[in-house]
């Protein structure tokens, strides 16, 4: 219980750029558990472990980490980290552009998330929907689909890691000439509340929202689309 506090006030502080300090403590928690033999304390250090992975894009890792949580959760009959687990490997292979095991994985939180009322992950799973559209090249339902993720997100509570369903609600609306709308996602990307973004991303979006603010539309625009070619390129779309 002590490590799983510090770990998630690590993550709330690092705004989940995950440190070395950090990792190191995942890792003691999980041996913690490992040695005193408690399954239910194991599935959750390891779940730990593998968010840790996953923020510092050492993707391998993570899957076997989540793959290990979900094959626990099986065991002790803890649907939470089941739902967990498939929520953050739909992402992890989101991040891969994965699109098959990525839409597996996403149709399973949906299908486990609605009846457990569990409505930050239902807002992951419309946001990978929308990404899944985005991809397909179908912009409206890519808004309609991250829309649904935001309000699930507004109706209950902060949930930190929004960018799923702000980078395809971004990029839809850059395609469809709708700069005011792009650039309101674009504000919602780097707001201190939400997941630190790459560096090179947050400064171009923070360079974005600053040339609209300043009324300078066409370079509002020319970075933006800088920083959506970018995001795909690292895997955020």
């Amino acid at each position: 219980a002590v490590y799983n506090c510090l770990i998630l006030a690590a993550f709330r502080r690092e705004r989940y750029a995950t440190t070395d300090k950090t990792m190191a403590m995942a890792r003691e928690a999980v041996e913690f558990a490992t040695e005193a033999g408690d399954l239910r304390l194991l599935t959750a250090t390891r779940f730990q472990l593998a968010f840790c992975h996953l923020w510092r894009d050492e993707f391998g890792d993570a899957e076997r980490e989540l793959q290990e949580c979900l094959e626990l959760s099986e065991r002790t009959g803890w649907r939470w980290h089941r739902v967990l687990s498939h929520t953050y490997l739909s992402v992890l292979h989101r991040r891969l552009g994965n699109i098959e095991e990525a839409t597996e994985f996403t149709e399973r939180v949906m299908e486990e998330a609605h009846p457990a009322k569990l409505s930050n992950y239902i807002g992951v799973a419309w946001a990978n929907r929308a990404w899944l559209a985005w991809r397909k090249g179908d912009l409206e339902a890519a808004r309609s689909y991250g829309l649904q993720a935001v309000e699930q997100w507004d109706e209950h509570g902060a949930y930190p890691i929004q960018w799923t369903a702000h980078w395809p609600l971004t990029a839809a609306a850059l395609q469809t000439g709708d700069l005011s709308e792009a650039l309101e996602h674009a504000r919602a990307l780097i707001h201190p509340a939400q997941m630190k973004l790459p560096d090179e991303l947050a400064k171009g979006l923070a360079a974005a929202v600053r040339a609209w603010d300043e009324e300078d539309h066409s370079e509002a625009a020319a970075d933006l689309e800088r920083a959506v070619e970018r995001a795909t390129e690292l895997g955020y779309l």
